[in-house]
């Protein structure tokens, strides 16, 4: 409780989320990573369509030295190609 008041789920939110799974404990740690890289791997191919970066290799390289992207995993696009 909040000020009195019953917290509640955002309804946007619900419906991004079936609740199957958000209720039964389905979603673990891989499936959120998983997710969560897929939205950066969607982005960094969008900005190599629009030519925003020149190559993968700058994007690895970025996110490598810049945003502590985990380096064991070689970079985000060397991840997304073993991911498939």
């Amino acid at each position: 409780m909040y000020d009195g008041r019953q917290e509640t789920l955002n309804p946007a939110v619900v419906a991004l989320v079936p609740l199957a799974h958000a209720r039964s404990g389905e979603i673990g740690p891989a499936t959120i990573v998983d997710r969560l890289m897929g939205v950066m791997i969607a982005e960094a191919r969008r900005c190599l369509e629009e030519g925003v970066i020149k190559s993968p290799d700058d994007v690895d390289f970025a996110l490598l030295s810049g945003a502590g992207f985990p380096a064991f995993r070689g970079g985000l696009m060397k991840y997304a190609n073993r991911r498939g």
